[in-house]
């Protein structure tokens, strides 16, 4: 499923390729029109410009606003609003924030939504809301499985292809079976910290894995490995990686991306991120 840009008509410019994490990520395409931290901007009937204030606050360490954006998805709101509304809910909501993703995944849904719901929930990194991904892989429409999969891999896969594709599988009932064991084992050893590939988050671990996929994998692979890497570091730790992709051909910058990751690593801004914690910006993420 390729998804929508953020730079659809009732988007603002100043959010293209914001949300998208092959472009812009968290950062805004240029300054915005009005002070996203004032009340005005908050409340407004605009959803663009309350979801971009919400962003705004919570880069600064307030969340509260994020509570309130999954209200303003309907079944017919455009595809990249739920696709940037579900993806902050994911990064910066409570937890109780991040369970109203439940009911995007709902079989009563448009598959899109269902699909960004999960892959929200996946970033989220809580284990508990893995069967009812696993249960949206089981309804949804089969051409949409691929996606609830990679969803899937993002909380549970700890190694590449090892639970992401089902064809390994003679019925979909051994796939299932595989991964609600795989659910159970990492739930019974972790369930109350934030998980990244079937382990307790740690942000040097998701910088070692970007490095390993830039250097072992070819262009095209690397890149569709990557960008959850990249939403998962950016998201933690407010890193700027819009220079990342060549912006003339959408590309993968290996040798640049190389370069900020090894900055990063010798900058110390890891050292203060509590292995298996949700951090926003470097902020906690409240659990309510």
């Amino acid at each position: 499923m390729t998804g929508p840009h953020t730079s659809a008509p009732d988007c603002p410019l100043f959010l293209e390729g914001t949300f998208r994490f092959d472009e812009n990520g968290y950062r805004f395409a240029s300054e915005p029109p009005l002070d996203l931290m004032s009340s005005a901007a908050v409340s407004s009937s605009d959803h663009w410009i309350a979801l971009a204030a919400a962003l705004q606050h919570a880069k600064a360490g307030n969340h509260e606003h994020v509570s309130r954006l999954l209200a303003r998805v309907k079944r017919d709101t455009a595809p990249g609003l739920v696709l940037a509304v579900t993806a902050l809910v994911g990064d910066a909501g409570s937890e109780m924030d991040v369970e109203g993703l439940i009911d995007l995944m709902d079989e009563s849904q448009p598959d899109y939504t269902r699909v960004v719901a999960c892959k929200a929930a996946a970033h989220s990194g809580y284990i508990w809301l893995a069967p009812g991904i696993l249960e949206c892989w089981r309804t949804i429409t089969p051409r949409e499985r691929g996606e609830i999969e990679l969803s899937l891999k993002i909380l549970l896969e700890r190694e590449v292809t090892e639970i992401t594709g089902s064809f390994r599988f003679e019925e979909d009932i051994g796939y299932f079976e595989f991964v609600s064991e795989r659910i159970s084992e990492i739930f019974s050893k972790y369930g109350d910290k934030t998980i990244w590939h079937a382990l307790p988050i740690h942000a040097r671990r998701v910088v070692s894995e970007m490095a390993q996929i830039l250097h072992e994998e070819s262009m095209d692979v690397a890149a569709e490995l990557f960008a959850p890497c990249r939403h998962r570091l950016e998201a933690m730790t407010g890193m700027d990686c819009s220079s990342f992709y060549d912006r003339r051909t959408g590309r993968l910058r290996l040798l640049h991306v190389a370069a900020r990751l090894q900055e990063l690593l010798a900058s110390g801004t890891l050292d203060g991120l509590v292995d298996g914690e949700r951090y926003f910006f470097g902020h906690l993420v409240p659990n309510t």
